[in-house]
């Protein structure tokens, strides 16, 4: 996704910061037993990719092959806590496993997205 004047080609400016700012998220995903499943994560997002990492990904199952699969992560939070007003940006994409100095980590294409309260 290229940077223009309407913000990131896919994302509005709102969208874009939105996920610039945060980094607490929850994916959601089929594993191989055909059960959904809910995990919270932390992400990063480089304007173009969303990243997942951390100790469990090549020890859980959960993580394993999922390859060209198609995932949702959910990044949402309350306006403040005077407000209860939610908000949030639902992106669906296709992951791939990556490897970089002996750590796995996710990379996430984003091909979709819903917003609210932005």
């Amino acid at each position: 996704m290229m940077r223009h004047k309407d913000g990131v080609r896919g994302f509005t400016e709102r969208e874009f910061r939105y996920l610039m700012e945060r980094s607490l998220a929850r994916i959601a995903f089929v594993c191989e037993d055909s059960q959904p499943h809910i995990v919270p994560v932390i992400y990063e997002f480089d304007g173009r990719y969303l990243y997942l990492s951390g100790w469990n990904l090549q020890y859980s199952p959960r993580f394993q092959d999922l390859d060209e699969e198609k995932i949702t992560l959910l990044v949402d939070d309350l306006e403040s806590a005077n407000r209860l007003i939610p908000r949030g940006i639902e992106v669906t994409g296709l992951v791939e496993t990556k490897e970089k100095d002996d750590k796995i980590y996710l990379r996430i294409t984003p091909v979709g997205k819903t917003s609210w309260g932005l």
